[in-house]
This record gives C-alpha cells, sequence and structure tokens, in this order.
C-alpha cells in the first residue's frame, strides 16, 4: 500500500510539471483570474496544480472555513468575506453544523432524513449580512468562476451578468433534488447560463446518496457542472490572442481536447506560435486515450454482471 501511494505521488508531479509546463507555453507571464464563490477548504485540486498562474479572488462568508494563507504560491491571492447573491440586501446566513453546509437557504430536514448524517445539515447559528453581487465587487476582468455555495449558485450568477460577457467558463455545483428549501435546482441554473451563452459540457462530479449509507450508488443528489463559451460563439468574438491562449488554458484544464483541436482550426492566425503547446497537448492526449481504454476494458469486465452495468468516465 505504501508503495502504491508513493508512486502515485511521483506519477501526480510528474504530470504536473508536464501541465506546468504546457500552461507556460500558452500563458506566459500572463495570469488565469478566477473567482471562487465558496472557498472553504482552499483552491480545488485541479486548479491548486497551476495556482503560480492564478489570479485568486475567493469569497467565503463562513469564517470558520477561511483559508489565510494559502500552502501554495499565487500570481495574486485574495479572500473576501462577502455573501455573494443577485442584489445587495440584508440576508441571513444559516450557520451549518458541519462546515461548507451553510446557506442562504434552510437545509430541507424533511428530505435530508432520509439518508445518514442528516444532522450536519442542521442549523446552530444564524449571521445577519449584506450580500453584494459580484458586478459591484470585482472590477477586473474574470476569466472563469466556479461556484459551490449551497443553493445560492443561481443568485450569485444573476448578480454577475455583466461580468459573465468576459467569462469563458463556468464550474458550479448544481442540486437535482431539494436539499435546501426552495432552492434553484439544475433546471433552473441551465436554463440561465444558456441564455447567457455558456453550454453545458459535462458533469465534473455526481454524487448518490443511498437510504442507509452515503456512496457512489444510490440516488443522485447532487454534482459539478461545467459550462463553457464554445470554440464556435468565441469564434464570432473579435478575439485577442491572449484571450484565446486562456480559453485554450481552462480546455487543457479540463482535458477537453477536441474543442483544443476545434478551437485552433477555427483560429488558424494564432496557431503558428503555439507548436510547443500543441506537442505537450499530444502527449497529454496519449495519456488520455489510454485512460479510456481502461475505462473501456474496465466496463466489458463490469457487463459480466449483467448488461445494466457501466462505469462512467468522470474527467
Amino acid at each position: 500500500m505504501l508503495f502504491i501511494k508513493v508512486f502515485r505521488k511521483i506519477l501526480r508531479n510528474r504530470f504536473n510539471r508536464i501541465d506546468q509546463k504546457a500552461l507556460g507555453e500558452l500563458l506566459g507571464n500572463k495570469g488565469l483570474s478566477i473567482v471562487d464563490l465558496g472557498a472553504a477548504g482552499g483552491v480545488e485540486p485541479r486548479w491548486s496544480k497551476i495556482s503560480n498562474y492564478l489570479e485568486y479572488y475567493g469569497f467565503e462568508p463562513d469564517a470558520r472555513t477561511i483559508q489565510e494563507k494559502p500552502k501554495n504560491k499565487f500570481k495574486t491571492y485574495n479572500v473576501i468575506p462577502n455573501l455573494i447573491s443577485n442584489k445587495s440586501l440584508e440576508s441571513e446566513l444559516h450557520i451549518s453544523r458541519e462546515e461548507g453546509k451553510s446557506s442562504i437557504y434552510q437545509p430541507n430536514l424533511e428530505f435530508l432524513s432520509k439518508f445518514p448524517s442528516s444532522s450536519r445539515f442542521e442549523i446552530v447559528d444564524s449571521l445577519k449580512l449584506r450580500t453584494s453581487t459580484l458586478d459591484e465587487t470585482i472590477n477586473t476582468e474574470i476569466d472563469f468562476i466556479k461556484l459551490d455555495i449551497q443553493g445560492g449558485e443561481l443568485n450569485a450568477l444573476k448578480g454577475a451578468e455583466k461580468l459573465l460577457g468576459n467569462v469563458l467558463g463556468i464550474e458550479t455545483e448544481v442540486e437535482f433534488l431539494d436539499l435546501y428549501k426552495s432552492q434553484p435546482l439544475f433546471g433552473d441554473v441551465n436554463n440561465f447560463l444558456s441564455i447567457n451563452n455558456f453550454e453545458f459540457i459535462d458533469f465534473t462530479n455526481l454524487r448518490r446518496w443511498e437510504r442507509n449509507r452515503l456512496g457512489d450508488y444510490g440516488q443522485c443528489v447532487f454534482g459539478d457542472a461545467l459550462y463553457l463559451k464554445t470554440p464556435e460563439n468565441i469564434f464570432e468574438e473579435k478575439i485577442t490572442e491572449i484571450r484565446f491562449r486562456k480559453y485554450l488554458a481552462i480546455l487543457y484544464l479540463y482535458n477537453r481536447f477536441d474543442l483544443i483541436n476545434r478551437s485552433l482550426a477555427l483560429h488558424t492566425k494564432f496557431r503558428s506560435n503555439l507548436s510547443k503547446f500543441e506537442k505537450i497537448l499530444r502527449k497529454k492526449n496519449s495519456r488520455f486515450q489510454a485512460i479510456s481504454k481502461v475505462n473501456n476494458l474496465t466496463n466489458k469486465l463490469v457487463s459480466f454482471f449483467g448488461v445494466e452495468f457501466k462505469t462512467h468516465f468522470i474527467y
């Protein structure tokens, strides 16, 4: 077991160095600006590995979870305790028993009590706070937004309609069922982002709960959804080379190789200076294809237990 952990760490470090090199070829000394709504626990691993390129704006009103001194080096690092919503007004943040479950919405304990450990959602305190919008809080262009604010994601996005014009991608937590009372669900978020020219790409995470345990099976209750401006609608903009490179960097981090290839085909005028990046890209894509083959083999093995069984490749 120790050998596996050491070997895995060595591989991750090697792959992280490859990703650093790819981002270096794309961005040079430029940064990627990211808003992280729900910064509890620090930056997500996908972004943490390239933190030295990040102009990071984290928002987290629950003081218990704020990580003031990051372990990684950032280009710029800001943590702001504001409660973000769709307008500026007095609001109440319901503080949950477990960190990371606090919300402007009250927990739907009638639903949550069907599953284990529902007490972690129970309200132990509340804070009277004034909400603010991203449009009035952020005065610079943002490339990417990540949201995980327990049902408040749609409100936050509605307060960022000016900001969204420049944003290239969004990863947001979405609920399929009411974990919180009267909260917006996946369909509501999806409709709003579609109207604002973001296309649903995939789920990067799906969480299922069983009645007797919280695991990988059972009822699908929430997940994380990736939305992007597509190569086709980016092509319609008067896009600068650095914006195009930032877009490729985001696609690279999310392993969207088909979208990278499509982007390069549409924007040939920027391609001549990207030969080193494309070389790195081919290596990473070959590794990705190897993983895909392993998944296909796993599917064949699992099918022995019944035609209804299959694995799902989340990346």
